[in-house]
Protein backbone atom coordinates (compact mmCIF):
# COMPACT_ATOMS: atom_id res chain seq x y z
CA UNK A 1 0.00 0.00 0.00
CA UNK A 2 2.90 2.33 0.75
CA UNK A 3 4.78 1.78 -2.03
CA UNK A 4 1.44 2.32 -3.94
CA UNK A 5 0.99 5.28 -2.39
CA UNK A 6 4.37 6.40 -3.20
CA UNK A 7 3.92 6.00 -6.88
CA UNK A 8 0.79 7.98 -6.86
CA UNK A 9 2.72 11.10 -5.14
CA UNK A 10 5.35 10.60 -7.46
CA UNK A 11 3.25 11.02 -10.58
CA UNK A 12 1.13 14.03 -9.06
CA UNK A 13 4.50 15.71 -8.14
CA UNK A 14 6.20 14.97 -11.44
CA UNK A 15 3.16 16.53 -13.78
CA UNK A 16 2.92 19.60 -11.99
CA UNK A 17 6.96 19.83 -12.12
CA UNK A 18 6.54 19.50 -16.13
CA UNK A 19 3.13 21.56 -15.98
CA UNK A 20 4.93 23.88 -13.89
CA UNK A 21 8.14 24.43 -16.37
CA UNK A 22 5.97 24.64 -19.79
CA UNK A 23 4.11 27.31 -18.71
CA UNK A 24 6.58 29.67 -17.54
CA UNK A 25 7.24 33.05 -19.47
CA UNK A 26 10.14 35.48 -19.32
CA UNK A 27 10.13 39.25 -18.75
CA UNK A 28 13.41 41.72 -19.31
CA UNK A 29 13.35 44.88 -17.63
CA UNK A 30 16.05 47.08 -18.83
CA UNK A 31 17.14 49.61 -16.81
CA UNK A 32 19.55 53.17 -17.83
CA UNK A 33 21.06 54.99 -15.35
CA UNK A 34 23.22 58.42 -15.98
CA UNK A 35 23.35 62.15 -15.92
CA UNK A 36 22.31 65.08 -17.95
CA UNK A 37 25.53 67.16 -19.68
CA UNK A 38 23.77 69.68 -21.77
CA UNK A 39 20.22 71.52 -22.22
CA UNK A 40 19.53 72.63 -25.62
CA UNK A 41 16.80 75.89 -25.62
CA UNK A 42 17.29 78.32 -27.84
CA UNK A 43 14.07 79.25 -27.59
CA UNK A 44 13.95 79.42 -23.74
CA UNK A 45 11.23 76.60 -23.93
CA UNK A 46 12.44 75.04 -20.76
CA UNK A 47 13.69 78.17 -18.74
CA UNK A 48 12.33 77.71 -15.37
CA UNK A 49 11.57 74.30 -15.11
CA UNK A 50 14.88 72.65 -13.33
CA UNK A 51 16.51 71.17 -15.96
CA UNK A 52 20.22 71.13 -14.81
CA UNK A 53 23.51 69.74 -16.39
CA UNK A 54 24.69 67.21 -13.54
CA UNK A 55 20.79 66.28 -13.11
CA UNK A 56 20.66 62.13 -12.91
CA UNK A 57 18.20 60.48 -14.97
CA UNK A 58 16.65 56.62 -14.43
CA UNK A 59 15.10 55.10 -17.65
CA UNK A 60 13.29 51.81 -17.10
CA UNK A 61 12.20 49.85 -20.24
CA UNK A 62 9.83 46.70 -19.48
CA UNK A 63 8.90 43.78 -21.90
CA UNK A 64 6.94 41.35 -20.92
CA UNK A 65 7.83 38.73 -23.92
CA UNK A 66 11.34 39.69 -24.85
CA UNK A 67 10.79 37.42 -27.94
CA UNK A 68 12.05 40.24 -31.06
CA UNK A 69 8.89 40.66 -33.07
CA UNK A 70 9.55 40.76 -37.09
CA UNK A 71 12.18 43.04 -38.26
CA UNK A 72 10.13 45.38 -40.60
CA UNK A 73 13.37 46.84 -42.25
CA UNK A 74 13.87 45.29 -45.23
CA UNK A 75 17.65 46.49 -45.66
CA UNK A 76 19.89 43.85 -44.71
CA UNK A 77 22.08 45.97 -41.60
CA UNK A 78 18.85 47.90 -40.48
CA UNK A 79 16.85 46.32 -38.31
CA UNK A 80 13.44 47.63 -36.30
CA UNK A 81 11.48 45.61 -33.69
CA UNK A 82 8.10 47.18 -32.67
CA UNK A 83 7.17 46.09 -29.45
CA UNK A 84 3.36 46.27 -28.78
CA UNK A 85 3.69 46.02 -25.38
CA UNK A 86 6.94 47.47 -23.76
CA UNK A 87 6.21 50.40 -20.97
CA UNK A 88 8.63 52.69 -20.38
CA UNK A 89 9.06 54.83 -17.67
CA UNK A 90 11.83 57.92 -17.28
CA UNK A 91 12.70 60.06 -14.47
CA UNK A 92 14.79 63.22 -14.76
CA UNK A 93 15.38 66.49 -12.92
CA UNK A 94 12.08 65.64 -10.78
CA UNK A 95 10.05 64.71 -13.83
CA UNK A 96 8.18 61.41 -14.92
CA UNK A 97 7.67 60.44 -18.63
CA UNK A 98 6.34 57.32 -19.74
CA UNK A 99 5.45 55.64 -22.87
CA UNK A 100 2.93 52.55 -23.70
CA UNK A 101 5.44 50.53 -26.34
CA UNK A 102 8.91 50.26 -27.44
CA UNK A 103 10.75 50.36 -30.39
CA UNK A 104 14.06 48.98 -30.86
CA UNK A 105 16.13 49.40 -33.69
CA UNK A 106 19.71 48.14 -35.04
CA UNK A 107 22.69 48.97 -37.23
CA UNK A 108 24.79 46.40 -38.36
CA UNK A 109 27.60 48.76 -39.89
CA UNK A 110 29.99 46.98 -42.28
CA UNK A 111 32.66 49.47 -42.89
CA UNK A 112 33.31 53.29 -41.55
CA UNK A 113 32.48 56.13 -40.84
CA UNK A 114 29.55 54.33 -39.73
CA UNK A 115 29.22 52.07 -36.57
CA UNK A 116 27.15 49.34 -34.78
CA UNK A 117 24.24 50.76 -32.37
CA UNK A 118 21.24 50.22 -30.73
CA UNK A 119 18.85 52.98 -30.15
CA UNK A 120 15.78 52.61 -28.32
CA UNK A 121 12.26 54.73 -28.82
CA UNK A 122 8.83 55.11 -27.31
CA UNK A 123 5.83 55.00 -28.73
CA UNK A 124 2.22 54.62 -28.36
CA UNK A 125 0.43 56.51 -25.55
CA UNK A 126 3.02 59.28 -23.94
CA UNK A 127 2.33 61.11 -20.64
CA UNK A 128 4.24 63.50 -18.77
CA UNK A 129 4.14 65.65 -15.69
CA UNK A 130 5.74 68.82 -17.53
CA UNK A 131 3.80 71.82 -17.23
CA UNK A 132 1.73 73.11 -20.88
CA UNK A 133 2.63 74.31 -23.12
CA UNK A 134 5.91 72.20 -23.03
CA UNK A 135 5.05 69.01 -25.22
CA UNK A 136 7.13 66.21 -24.32
CA UNK A 137 7.82 64.38 -28.02
CA UNK A 138 9.91 61.56 -26.69
CA UNK A 139 13.45 59.96 -26.29
CA UNK A 140 15.60 58.51 -28.11
CA UNK A 141 18.87 56.14 -26.78
CA UNK A 142 21.44 55.11 -28.56
CA UNK A 143 24.22 52.80 -27.49
CA UNK A 144 27.08 53.00 -30.12
CA UNK A 145 29.79 50.32 -30.00
CA UNK A 146 32.80 52.38 -31.83
CA UNK A 147 33.82 49.83 -34.26
CA UNK A 148 32.05 47.26 -37.10
CA UNK A 149 32.55 44.44 -35.33
CA UNK A 150 30.28 44.09 -32.19
CA UNK A 151 27.04 43.13 -33.80
CA UNK A 152 27.08 39.98 -36.43
CA UNK A 153 23.81 40.82 -37.64
CA UNK A 154 20.77 43.42 -38.06
CA UNK A 155 18.77 40.73 -35.46
CA UNK A 156 17.95 42.02 -32.08
CA UNK A 157 19.99 39.87 -29.99
CA UNK A 158 19.38 40.80 -25.75
CA UNK A 159 22.86 38.83 -24.74
CA UNK A 160 24.87 41.11 -26.90
CA UNK A 161 28.08 42.68 -25.37
CA UNK A 162 26.86 46.18 -26.77
CA UNK A 163 24.05 46.46 -24.13
CA UNK A 164 26.53 46.78 -21.14
CA UNK A 165 30.07 47.81 -23.01
CA UNK A 166 29.05 50.13 -25.75
CA UNK A 167 31.75 53.26 -26.18
CA UNK A 168 28.91 55.87 -26.56
CA UNK A 169 26.09 55.85 -25.05
CA UNK A 170 23.74 58.79 -25.26
CA UNK A 171 19.80 59.65 -23.75
CA UNK A 172 18.11 62.85 -26.22
CA UNK A 173 14.62 63.81 -24.47
CA UNK A 174 12.87 66.02 -26.79
CA UNK A 175 10.46 68.99 -26.33
CA UNK A 176 7.83 71.11 -28.49
CA UNK A 177 6.18 74.10 -28.12
CA UNK A 178 2.61 73.64 -27.74
CA UNK A 179 1.90 77.04 -29.29
CA UNK A 180 3.48 76.72 -32.48
CA UNK A 181 2.30 74.94 -34.86
CA UNK A 182 4.93 72.64 -37.31
CA UNK A 183 7.61 73.70 -35.15
CA UNK A 184 10.70 72.06 -37.04
CA UNK A 185 13.79 73.24 -33.82
CA UNK A 186 12.99 70.75 -30.34
CA UNK A 187 14.56 71.94 -27.32
CA UNK A 188 16.25 69.26 -26.31
CA UNK A 189 17.56 67.59 -22.36
CA UNK A 190 20.96 65.98 -23.35
CA UNK A 191 22.49 63.36 -21.31
CA UNK A 192 25.07 60.18 -20.78
CA UNK A 193 24.28 56.98 -19.58
CA UNK A 194 26.43 55.75 -17.03
CA UNK A 195 25.48 52.25 -16.23
CA UNK A 196 23.37 49.52 -17.63
CA UNK A 197 21.04 46.80 -15.79
CA UNK A 198 19.13 44.01 -17.95
CA UNK A 199 16.92 41.50 -15.69
CA UNK A 200 15.51 39.13 -17.44
CA UNK A 201 13.31 37.32 -14.90
CA UNK A 202 10.71 34.07 -15.49
CA UNK A 203 7.70 33.81 -14.00
CA UNK A 204 5.15 31.03 -13.77
CA UNK A 205 1.98 31.93 -15.35
CA UNK A 206 -1.78 31.29 -14.03
CA UNK A 207 -1.99 28.02 -15.94
CA UNK A 208 0.46 26.80 -13.80
CA UNK A 209 -0.43 27.98 -10.42
CA UNK A 210 -3.80 26.37 -10.64
CA UNK A 211 -2.34 23.04 -12.29
CA UNK A 212 -0.03 23.37 -9.14
CA UNK A 213 -2.90 23.54 -6.61
CA UNK A 214 -4.90 21.32 -8.14
CA UNK A 215 -2.65 18.28 -7.91
CA UNK A 216 -1.79 19.14 -4.22
CA UNK A 217 -4.94 19.09 -3.36
CA UNK A 218 -5.71 15.73 -5.26
CA UNK A 219 -2.40 14.46 -3.24
CA UNK A 220 -3.82 15.64 -0.21
CA UNK A 221 -7.19 14.04 -1.33
CA UNK A 222 -5.86 10.86 -1.87
CA UNK A 223 -3.92 10.40 2.17
CA UNK A 224 -6.72 12.10 3.56
CA UNK A 225 -9.33 8.73 2.16
CA UNK A 226 -6.46 6.23 2.97
CA UNK A 227 -7.79 3.64 6.04
CA UNK A 228 -6.15 3.57 9.14
CA UNK A 229 -5.35 0.19 8.80
CA UNK A 230 -3.30 0.94 5.41
CA UNK A 231 -1.44 3.70 7.41
CA UNK A 232 -0.58 1.04 9.75
CA UNK A 233 1.00 -1.78 7.31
Amino acid sequence: MRLRTFIVAAVCAASVCVCAATSEASSLTLNFQGHVTDVVDAAGLLNGLGFNVGDTFDLTATLPDPTPPPDSDPRPTYGNYAFAVGPSSLTVSGYSFSATRLQIETTDATAGPFTDQITMNPYGIFSSNVPSPVHWFGYHLTLDSGDTTTLTSDGLDFNSSLWTNSVVSNLNLVFFDDRIKGQQFASEVLGVIDSVTLTDTTVPEPGSLILFGTGAMALAARMRRRPTSAREI
